[in-house]
């Protein structure tokens, strides 16, 4: 069983408000998020799970579509009110590990760039090849979701402040894979420029 976690607590400086409640294709920036996450998680071939990690409640940020589809598959949202660093995010998405989830992923509710089908090429390589973690790539360059085999959840729990997942990565000796895909599924929005210029597209 592999979880994925949208990470949507962060602080969120330099947008200066509420970017993942910003328009984006016909519901918002974290709203996106989840939906190409839920679908991704609905065709995939394996047991799973989705878990939010946000600041506001869920019908800030879905359509009641959206919403309809992450109650039928129990996904679940964890509320934390006030801005968060990442490493207490990750904290929180992690609770709650049951002895069944394999693996985890973690996701950016910013990224939208992710669409289903990388998703999907992800969580499959991950689930049939089984690295300690599995880094996607575009070129030289990695990305997100980045996927953790269950033995470093220690690790993950144990990072502080702005550490994320490459922390644990970067001296860690186990076997690490890559994943190719296109740069788009990169993208996301850190500040008012970038949104104003990708809406105006």
């Amino acid at each position: 069983m592999i979880r994925l976690v949208v990470m949507a607590a962060g602080q969120a400086i330099r947008m200066g408000t509420d970017k993942l409640a910003l328009a984006w294709q016909e519901t918002t920036v974290l709203g996106y998020v989840i939906q190409e996450a839920l679908q991704a998680l609905a065709e995939f071939g394996h047991e799973s799970e989705l878990v939010v990690v946000a600041r506001k409640p869920l019908s800030t940020y879905l359509t009641p579509a959206a919403e309809s589809l992450f109650q039928r598959l129990r996904a679940h949202w964890r509320l934390l009110p006030a801005p968060v660093p990442l490493a207490q995010t990750i904290r929180t998405g992690l609770e709650d590990i049951s002895h069944n989830i394999l693996g985890i992923g973690f996701l950016p509710g910013d990224q939208v760039g992710v669409n289903r089908a990388g998703l999907h090429q992800l969580m499959n390589h991950f689930a049939d090849t089984e690295p300690d973690a599995l880094i996607p790539f575009a070129g030289p360059v990695s990305g997100s979701p980045v996927f953790f085999q269950r033995k470093l959840i220690p690790s993950l729990s144990s990072l502080e402040g702005e550490q994320g997942g490459k922390t644990v990565l970067k001296n860690f000796q186990g076997r690490i894979e890559s994943y190719p895909l296109d740069s788009s599924f990169f993208t996301d929005l850190d500040t008012p420029e970038e949104y104003n210029r990708f809406t105006r597209k």
